[in-house]
């Protein structure tokens, strides 16, 4: 599609491990264990509004005469097919021809490195930042709620020499994932900090949205290009509380956030946003907080 196209339907499935043995007996056919399959859906590229499906099935015999490939299927065989799909599962889409501009080939070589799910890179116009929030969540055929900024944090109450550390509680800059129709309280977030430090942890949590310049060394991206994957520094990543409520509420629901550059906007379903690892560099799974407040007037900011 175009630049300006809306994202196409479509689904995204959850692919389970199915191996098929031969029957006991040896007689021709293959039998399939006791399982289960689901497949889920949402407002996005994939689709245009949200849903579940499942099945189960027991043991059946297969006819070799109609799936040849399901008889005799090894282990091995089946492992190198399964990693074909799972390969083919992790592939980013975009709407974008090659090559990509250089923080989006960032962003996507992370999100590969990291073989994070469901992700979706998407242009959006040029005017797309002069939209009200429900015309950029109509653009991207997405509920308002799972729009979604990241904010890189400063605490002042340490050192500027402090170091960049793993722990958000530690660290003198931390990213922090929020809601546009929320609004950060960073007194909130301090104290949950607090709580969340080590022992012999003494410094305050004066917390305050860094320069623009620190933001861009720390991250290598531009403003409102800003995203977790692919940053310049392994920055620890908090995200509020209520983008893990999203995933409660509403079984594989996805988010989007700043895709690299300025024009593209990062699809990303929130299991794999908290998953442990998705956002290479950052090593481990980021800190779910309670840090924001409902807002009504999220139009007023990018």
């Amino acid at each position: 599609p175009g630049a300006t196209a809306r994202p196409k339907a479509g689904m995204a499935c959850l692919i389970q491990r199915v191996f098929a043995v031969r029957q006991p007996d040896g007689e021709a056919g293959t039998r399939l264990p006791v399982g289960h399959t689901a497949f889920s859906w949402q407002s996005s590229p994939l689709a245009r509004s949200p849903g579940h499906t499942a099945f189960s099935w027991l043991h059946a015999w297969v006819d070799p005469a109609e799936f040849p490939d399901a008889v005799g299927c090894s282990p091995a065989a089946t492992e190198t097919r399964l990693a074909s799909a799972e390969l083919r599962c992790a592939a980013v889409r975009t709407n974008m021809p090659e090559p990509l501009p250089p923080g989006v080939a960032r962003c996507r070589a992370a999100l590969g490195h990291a073989r994070a799910c469901g992700a979706v890179l998407w242009r959006a116009p040029p005017t797309y930042y002069s939209w009200k929030l429900a015309e950029r969540a109509r653009f991207l055929g997405a509920p308002v709620d799972t729009l979604c900024k990241s904010l890189v944090l400063v605490n002042t109450a340490l050192p500027a020499d402090a170091p960049v550390t793993e722990d958000p509680s530690t660290s003198r800059f931390i990213m922090v994932v929020l809601q546009y129709v929320s609004r950060l309280d960073t007194d909130r977030l301090g104290k949950s900090l607090r709580a969340h430090a080590p022992a012999g942890f003494s410094s305050a949590h004066r917390l305050a949205v860094a320069a623009e310049a620190d933001s861009a060394v720390l991250t290598a991206y531009g403003h409102n290009a800003v995203t977790p994957p692919g940053c310049q520094t392994a920055i620890p990543v908090v995200v509020s509380e209520a983008i893990a409520d999203l995933a409660s509420a509403r079984p594989g629901a996805s988010v989007w956030l700043g895709g690299g550059h300025v024009d593209v906007k990062l699809r990303m379903p929130v299991a794999e946003l908290l998953r442990a690892g998705a956002l290479f560099p950052v090593v481990g799974a980021p800190l779910v907080l309670r840090c924001t407040d409902p807002r009504s007037d999220a139009d007023a900011e990018d």
